[in-house]
């Protein structure tokens, strides 16, 4: 499946696209699709009268927990150093923002490539780093333990949650998916999702953004239990809706 939405930008002749989910049968299972996946989950900038690439930027690699680029970058202008500089920004359903030169497709702030944790899926290769912007912080929560687990549902629910976790894999946002189950948060139907939110020439974003939590569990297809991969949680929301609005300067 892929996702194709675009931003043109008069001034540079450019037309920026992101391209999501371009590889792989399945959301979650990638062994039938070794390496980085590109340009799978990538922003691509091409040059608006030929159609030649100009630069290109993958925000997930191998990706292994649906987080396809859901929404078309924002084309603002962002003070750095003392000097105006033209940005494309890009939201994403794990609560980064990437900040790219729009001319050069180069970060505007640090994207340092993190070692993430291993799959324990036989055949699955998840690759071993993941881009982290250093800049600016995150506009969504990305980690979920025991804690959030809300103290408003019975007292069984909550148990049965903590029995969830304990037997779940949580290592954090880049988690693989497993066969034991994988806690995943913001979750595939989290962070921004949709639309691009609103931007200024002041160099303001605001964002929609939603936390859906959520815990992914392979199935081998020989299994007779029905194909159920994602089970939503119910979670402290710490006093604030579903959906949240996130400004960002």
């Amino acid at each position: 499946m892929a996702s194709l939405i675009g931003t043109s930008a008069p001034s540079t002749k450019a037309r920026h696209r992101l391209q999501s989910h371009a590889t792989g049968k399945f959301d979650h299972y990638g062994a039938d699709r070794y390496g980085q996946n590109l340009f799978a989950n990538s922003i691509l900038a091409l040059d608006a009268r030929t159609g030649k690439r100009l630069w290109h930027f993958q925000t997930v690699h191998h990706d292994l927990w649906d987080y396809d680029l859901p929404a078309g970058p924002k084309l603002l202008t962002v003070k750095n150093n003392g000097k105006n500089v033209d940005v494309v920004i890009q939201p994403t359903k794990h609560g980064f923002l990437f900040v790219l030169d729009r001319v050069t497709g180069q970060p505007i702030w640090p994207i340092e490539e993190r070692p993430v944790p291993k799959s324990d899926v036989p055949g699955e290769q998840a690759w071993p780093t993941q881009p982290f912007p250093t800049k600016p912080p995150p506009f969504a929560r990305q980690s979920l333990t025991e804690k959030d687990i809300s103290p408003y549902i019975p007292a069984d629910e909550q148990e049965a949650l903590r029995q969830r976790f304990r037997n779940s894999r949580n290592e954090g946002l880049f988690t693989p998916p497993s066969f034991k189950g994988t806690v995943t948060s913001p979750g595939v139907g989290g962070g921004r999702v949709g639309d691009g939110g609103s931007g200024s020439y002041e160099g303001i974003s605001v964002y929609r953004v939603e936390d859906a939590p959520t815990i992914v569990t392979l199935v081998n297809l020989d299994d007779p239990r029905p194909p159920r991969n994602r089970r939503w949680l119910r979670i402290r929301r710490r006093r604030r809706p579903w959906t949240v609005p996130s400004i960002i300067t």
